[in-house]
């Protein structure tokens, strides 16, 4: 089953832009991804290991690369075809 998120395409595409910028490639924590996605952290780990949802590990905290998150979001979100480089 897959897991989805429940923000619609405008309010990833209004992330993405808020994030467009010098602050794309930000690592954030758990606890700001979920209050940006606005999800439980079971939820979040779902999409991690799922969706394989882009992540660094640093000892034991795990951080996102919070723009690849938003476009793989955007891409998966009701087949939207993925962008090219």
């Amino acid at each position: 089953m897959a897991t989805k998120v429940n923000l619609s395409v405008h309010q990833l595409e209004l992330l993405q832009k808020k994030y467009e910028a010098s602050d794309a490639f930000e690592l954030v924590s758990n606890k700001a991804m979920m209050r940006m996605l606005h999800i439980s952290k079971s939820t979040l780990y779902r999409l991690r290991t799922e969706m394989n949802m882009p992540y660094v590990k640093v000892g034991k905290q795990v951080f996102y690369i919070r723009g690849l998150v938003i476009l793989q979001l955007l891409q998966q979100h009701d087949g939207l075809p993925p962008k090219r480089a």
